[in-house]
């Protein structure tokens, strides 16, 4: 899923936003099939990886709960060059806010270098690389409080 396809939460009914990842979990591209593959075999206690986890209005390609990580895919354009759009800048802010750590790799990062990508993401969750702040107590399916409009 990409950030250009979140419309303001506040104009989504609750049950849209739940079916929402459900249709895209069965979607997968190439690398995203790469990439769960060696998530799903990652040793449990490394990690445990869901996807298309619904937090609040958006829906995390990759999330990994207990340690607030967020794995996203880009295209990464031509040549691996394109930067975050502006959309997934404030999107990523506003996951961060609320205690989650967002790292996105490259659709040819993922094809091109699986394992530099599991050690930068192994890295991450090391439990003094995880975020400091205290964390309230959340239950999944939602994650962070969607804003509504006044």
């Amino acid at each position: 899923m990409s950030a250009s396809d979140i419309s303001d939460p506040g104009d989504a009914p609750d049950h849209r936003a739940r079916s929402k990842p459900r249709g895209l979990r069965g979607s997968l591209r190439e690398p995203e099939k790469k990439l769960w593959w060696h998530l799903r075999n990652l040793p449990e206690r490394e990690a445990k990886f869901q996807r298309q986890v619904s937090l609040g209005p958006y829906v995390a390609e990759f999330c990994c709960v207990p340690a607030r990580l967020i794995l996203e895919l880009d295209d990464g354009g031509q040549h691996g060059l394109t930067e975050p759009s502006e959309t997934d800048l404030l999107r990523t802010a506003e996951l961060e806010r609320h205690g989650f750590r967002v790292m996105r790799f490259t659709n040819r990062e993922v094809i091109t270098s699986i394992d530099a990508v599991l050690v930068r993401i192994r890295v991450a969750l090391r439990p003094e690389n995880r975020p400091r702040k205290p964390r309230p107590v959340v239950t999944a399916p939602v994650l962070l409080k969607g804003k509504r409009k006044a």
